[in-house]
């Protein structure tokens, strides 16, 4: 019996001997048909894992990123384009198969733009990506009442002339704008600035009535809001003064003099 188990064992070596020794001879290759193409990796919020991602209103972008997926056939190439300017992204956190790539752009400006993203398999099989983001660096710019920079609310505006011009310059932020003055005090009422310059809206208001009045100062774009309050304009009690230089305040004082010496000396009585 054992004889017979032992002639067994030395035919089953014989013949898986016999088995590699074919298989080597013919080189066998494993051949894998890939009919998927790469996808991308979704973040915890279920969408895909790029940057960036469309419909984001974000404040910089100076890169983009994408997490591929693609466990058939290894990634070979991933390309980015900013409003039709591409980049290519390299593999900075993982493998071909299963990993996330990045391209370093220059900053983007503020405003609107285009993102287009196409990941490439070695089987040339590819997916993209298309959206659209916006770069908001919030809204920011400086007030002035008649060519004074306002800068704190306690700030006190002395004004001689009832007439009075706003200003408000934008520094950042997107469009449209629309900037209003509104004033209680004496009078009480609303103007909308209107854009004289790029970035630059301006509006003029004729006071009917001098005295102290509170101010509000605002701009807004719809995504953010610039607001100042003055709380101390002083204007003119209802008379202006003339511009009037050193020699015109002099003839006049001279001429109010000759006529208060004038007015005495006709009432002046001599006796005979």
């Amino acid at each position: 019996m054992q004889k017979k188990i032992g002639l067994l064992i030395i035919l089953a070596g014989f013949i898986m001997f016999t088995i590699g020794s074919v298989a080597g001879d013919l080189n066998l290759v494993l051949v894998v048909i890939d009919e998927t193409p790469p996808e991308w990796g979704l973040a915890t919020d279920g969408l895909p894992a790029v940057f960036p991602r469309n419909g984001q209103t974000i404040s910089k972008v100076d890169k983009i990123q994408a997490a591929v997926v693609d466990p058939e056939s290894a990634v070979t190439s991933v390309n980015g384009k900013i409003d039709g300017t591409s980049y290519p992204l390299l593999l900075y956190i993982g493998t071909e198969h299963n990993g996330v790539w990045q391209a370093n752009v220059p900053l983007v400006s503020a405003g609107d733009h285009s993102i287009t993203i196409t990941a490439t398999n070695e089987v040339l099989l590819t997916c993209t990506y298309t959206g659209s983001f916006t770069v908001y660096e919030g809204l920011d710019g400086s007030w002035y009442i008649n060519n004074i920079q306002i800068t704190d609310p306690n700030q006190q505006v002395k004004l001689n002339t009832l007439t009075v011009a706003f200003k408000f310059e934008r520094t950042k932020g997107t469009s449209p704008l629309t900037c209003t003055v509104d004033w209680t005090g004496p009078t009480s009422g609303s103007k909308q600035l209107a854009v004289t310059f790029p970035e630059t809206y301006e509006a003029t208001v004729a006071f009917t009535q001098g005295g102290t009045y509170t101010m509000t100062l605002t701009a807004d774009d719809g995504a953010d809001i610039v607001t100042m309050t003055v709380y101390n304009m002083e204007l003119p009690g209802g008379f202006e003064l003339p511009g009037l230089n050193a020699f015109q305040w002099l003839g006049i004082a001279l001429m109010v003099a000759g006529g208060v010496v004038t007015v005495k000396g006709k009432g002046k009585v001599t006796e005979s």
